[in-house]
């Protein structure tokens, strides 16, 4: 299994360069509290939102890849989410899997990696994010979606995002 998502990973990539035409790559750190970021009913949070950072000279329309390293990801319902604003994060916090994944803000979801370290790479819609003021949401939910009771309890760190440049 393992394998096989190396493998999906790495033919994104290859699809994402060589998709590039003219434009260069930029890599861009998203900025966590922590080096390594704990989120779940554990850490205290079930929903962390990341300070703002930008993306200077996006070219328009073209594709971002997240990548991250995640730990100890058992549930198929953990998400990400790009540029909720203020006055509907209360309703995202809150969402079920299903409601969140139909939400315009969901950017993907965190797949499995049981007890280890696993890299993974999450191509982002590119209408979800803007040149300046992007936030990126980590959610996790219960092995069955809600938002309440015992949810996943996950480790990430080193996020960064893959885009293209002028």
């Amino acid at each position: 299994m393992k394998c096989r998502t190396v493998l999906m990973g790495l033919v994104i990539c290859l699809l994402f360069v060589s998709s590039a035409y003219s434009a260069s790559l930029a890599f861009k750190s998203i900025p966590l509290s922590s080096d390594i970021l704990a989120v779940g009913n554990e850490a205290g949070r079930v929903n962390y939102y990341t300070s703002p950072f930008n993306l200077p000279n996006r070219v328009p329309n073209t594709d971002v890849l997240l990548v991250l390293m995640a730990y100890e990801v058992n549930d198929e319902y953990n998400f990400f989410t790009l540029n909720v604003p203020d006055s509907e994060r209360r309703v995202i916090n809150d969402a079920h899997y299903r409601d969140a994944r139909g939400s315009r803000y969901y950017a993907g979801k965190l797949l499995p990696s049981g007890g280890s370290w696993a890299t993974q790479i999450v191509p982002l819609r590119q209408s979800l994010l803007r040149t300046q003021g992007n936030i990126l949401g980590i959610h996790t939910r219960t092995d069955s979606g809600s938002a309440s009771g015992n949810t996943d309890d996950i480790k990430v760190t080193r996020m960064y995002l893959i885009y293209y440049v002028t």
